[in-house]
């Protein structure tokens, strides 16, 4: 039986350049109808209610593609294509999905038939103006007629500079790639999650820089003979949670082609050994077997949520299943996290987390330590109602806090660390701050708010009696402090910031 040789492509750029030509080229621009819609801020960068499952749409469109016909549906610059049934069941008829521009969404999509004459890329994919763009709930399970190099699931062309997320897409039995997402190398970041690809050639799941995670790859008695994982030059590639059953007819996860190396690290990931290990590491390249891997794949697992037929992607079936998010945190600093469903510690963290200590069924808190390994993942269903990120040990560093591979503004979630500064003795005083200020709780009393203190200042003096001390609470930093004399006589008993003494005469 002839099989795919592990590095043989005829070079990538000439495939992909074929790719690109055939995706577009291709004529019968559908006009915008009611299921292409604009996505504005629903596609944009992530959102701290991240999507939680889409409600079952009451209808869809249908676009029937005729015999011998090839239909384009094209999605613009922040607009959205959904809900959408293609048929492509006459014979000879194919379609394409073109969606390069910026932020744009494609979700409950279904292609019911086998392409007769398919396109290179049936679906063609890229954020080129550095947004986020989204393909989610998509059915090509139908797959295209037999022939090794006949058909191509989803391509990503090079022109991707952005954050490209695929999140349940059912590709099967295309006679090249299913996700072939290299063609960028290092320019953006494909992120796959919680998709399934069966008896497709050359590779299920094609990437240089990006994340596969909760994914499943299969070839069985179909005979297809593709790659379960190939990761092309520059990586890194993170392959966690996934599934990769390839029978004995291919590598489980390849690594470097075309004579450049790149690294893979796989975590929590089920693959087969039986073609030659199960593992190829070509051209110096590296596959690092982190924790929680095995030898026994599951390939007929099928993902929450991933769709089983057209109709019941472009329906918007099965995402009723609530989406797990994923929030990561790195850095320095204690949090806490509420959600409207349910959280836990990502497979690769549960060790280190006991629940009811750092977590609960619908919150977590804990800390990080700063250094490089302190770094912790959640899962989570529905939305984050509360986060809020505070010092740990006297420091508050945030290296991460993304959703979904998404960075958020620290900023919106980090409260600032409160300091206190505390006056004893004879003296009058100004203090002036770049956060905010207010008295202690104890000594609010005696204090009032626009004659003895203001949003970023203090002003105020003390008798020197032996209860003549006050203490203030504050945020940021002292950009300045003046001590000067009270009733003609200046005596500083104590001058602490944050329990420390300090020298009082730097400011007299």
């Amino acid at each position: 039986m002839a099989r795919e040789p592990p590095e043989s492509d005829n070079g990538q750029a000439n495939a992909e350049d074929g790719t690109a030509e055939s995706a577009t080229s291709n004529t019968g621009l559908l006009h915008r109808r009611s299921y292409l819609q604009l996505a504005g801020a629903a596609v944009g960068g992530a959102a701290i209610a991240s999507a939680a499952g889409r409600a079952n749409a009451a209808s869809y469109d249908v676009v029937e593609v005729d015999a011998g016909s090839h239909e384009v549906l094209r999605v613009g610059a922040g607009e959205t294509l959904e809900n959408v049934l293609i048929d492509v069941t006459a014979d000879g008829a194919s379609a394409t999905i073109d969606c390069h521009a910026p932020n744009t969404t494609v979700r409950n999509v279904g292609f019911e038939g086998r392409m007769d004459s398919p396109p290179t890329g049936i679906i063609g994919a890229s954020d080129t103006g550095g947004g986020t763009s989204v393909i989610e709930n998509v059915y090509l399970g139908d797959g295209a007629s037999a022939g090794h190099r006949h058909g191509l699931g989803l391509w990503v062309s090079p022109e991707h500079s952005g954050h490209l997320v695929i999140d349940r897409v059912n590709i099967q039995e295309m006679g090249d790639n299913s996700f072939y997402c290299s063609a960028p190398g290092n320019n953006g970041t494909v992120e796959l999650r919680n998709c399934y690809s069966a008896n497709s050639w050359v590779a299920h799941y094609r990437l240089a820089k990006g994340t596969v995670e909760n994914c499943v790859a299969l070839n069985d008695d179909r005979h297809k003979d593709g790659r379960g994982i190939w990761a092309w030059a520059p990586g890194t590639v993170e392959v966690r949670d996934c599934d990769l059953d390839m029978n004995g007819r291919h590598y489980a996860i390849a690594a470097g082609a075309n004579g450049s190396g790149t690294h893979v690290a796989v975590s929590d990931t089920q693959y087969s050994t039986a073609f030659h290990g199960g593992i190829r590491e070509a051209n110096g390249s590296t596959v690092d077997l982190q924790q929680g891997n095995g030898t026994n794949p599951d390939g007929s697992r099928l993902p929450d949520g991933c769709p089983t037929s057209a109709r019941e992607a472009a329906a918007g079936g099965r995402t009723q299943v609530q989406t797990t998010n994923r929030i990561e945190l790195s850095g320095q600093f204690s949090y806490r996290i509420e959600v409207d469903g349910e959280i836990e510690p990502a497979a690769a963290h549960a060790q280190w987390l006991t629940e009811g200590e750092a977590y609960g069924d619908d919150w977590a808190e804990w800390w990080l330590s700063g250094s490089d390994e302190a770094r912790t993942v959640w899962e989570y269903t529905g939305d984050i109602t509360s986060l809020e990120v505070t010092e740990y040990d006297g420091t508050t560093s945030v290296r991460t806090l993304a959703v979904n591979g998404d960075e958020l503004d620290h900023d919106k979630y980090v409260t600032p660390s409160t300091h206190t500064l505390e006056l004893a003795g004879q003296f009058d005083y100004r203090v002036e701050i770049d956060g905010e200020i207010e008295p202690a709780a104890a000594h609010a009393q005696w204090l009032t708010e626009g004659e003895a203190y203001g949003d970023d200042w203090a002003e105020w003096w003390l008798s020197g009696s032996d209860e003549a001390r006050t203490v203030w609470e504050y945020t940021g930093d002292i950009t300045s402090l003046d001590i000067s004399p009270h009733q003609g006589r200046t005596a500083v008993r104590t001058l602490a910031i944050d329990g420390e003494s300090v020298d009082h005469k730097r400011f007299e």
